[in-house]
């Protein structure tokens, strides 16, 4: 996940609707983590750390996994079904563009905007977690390599 990722969300069509700044500063912020934790996994594909580190990371990544995929890969909550359609990156703010074809000061507008702030709230508050996540499992790791 990049800042690409909001891209399709950036429309002209919306511009200025929907601040979306925190969600691609929390990207911006996953990708610096992320890259930090693939610097300590490097470590262990050298041979310079143990089984204790190589736990630490594959536990990161299942709690890594079950945040991003959810957030990538689908609209819906546990309890519904998405259809089996192609769907955009971030699917909660798939339905962005659709804010632009509104009359603003409606109340189908004022709706449609309350639905993108809370889907929008979702995904920071995923990439928040995501952040903490790759941010402990990085320095799960480096405790246990420096200890071991």
């Amino acid at each position: 996940m990049d800042a690409n990722t909001l891209a399709p969300t950036r429309s002209p069509l919306t511009a200025g609707r929907l601040d979306l700044s925190l969600a691609l500063d929390r990207v911006n912020q996953l990708q610096a983590e992320l890259e930090t934790l693939y610097g300590q996994a490097a470590r262990l594909t050298q041979g310079r750390a143990g089984e204790g580190a190589m736990r630490a990371f594959n536990r990161g990544l299942l709690r890594l996994a079950r945040i991003l995929i959810p957030l990538n890969y689908v609209e819906s909550d546990q309890f519904d079904q998405d259809a089996a359609l192609g769907l955009p990156p971030l699917p909660l703010l798939g339905p962005v563009d659709r804010l632009g074809h509104l009359e603003p000061g409606s109340d189908a507008y004022y709706q449609h905007l309350t639905l993108l702030i809370r889907r929008r709230n979702a995904v920071c508050f995923a990439l928040r977690e995501a952040i903490e996540a790759a941010r402990s499992t990085a320095a799960a790791m480096a405790a246990v390599i420096s200890h071991g």
